[in-house]
Formats: structure tokens, C-alpha cells, sequence
């Protein structure tokens, strides 16, 4: 029986550039800046298997709860 161990989830902005597929696989490629908090603790999973969670930046929208107003900026 295999037991698989996850550690802490590490996440950061990143900017997805490309992506390549050949034959039953895709390469996908992302720029991280260097000065975000978990740049290093990213870069230290190179290589190995990880699960890929990814999440579309979105605006905010700026809501009154007095009033029921909502607007973007």
C-alpha cells in the first residue's frame, strides 16, 4: 500500500507564458518574480511531483452593505 505525503501547499502570482504539448504531455511554463514570499520555496519543488491548482485573477468588486450598491473600480 502506497502512502502518499503531501507538505504545506506553497502558492504565488505567477504569469502563465506557454504552454507546449507533445505526444501525451503538455509543458507548461510560468514566471514567478523573484521578491514574492514563496518564490524560493516554489523553486525547491523543481523536479519533483506536485499537484497544480490554478486560479484566474479576477477585479474585485466593491459592494455597500448599507445601500446594495456594487461597482468596480
Amino acid at each position: 500500500m502506497a502512502v502518499m505525503i503531501t507538505t504545506q501547499p506553497v502558492s504565488a502570482r505567477a504569469l502563465f507564458k506557454q504552454s507546449t504539448i507533445k505526444g501525451d504531455e503538455a509543458v507548461l511554463q510560468f514566471t514567478v518574480r523573484m521578491d514574492g514570499e514563496n518564490a524560493f520555496p516554489l523553486m525547491k519543488k523543481t523536479g519533483g511531483y506536485v499537484i497544480l491548482t490554478v486560479e484566474s485573477e479576477q477585479n474585485a468588486i466593491n459592494f455597500d452593505d448599507e445601500t446594495g450598491e456594487a461597482w468596480n473600480d
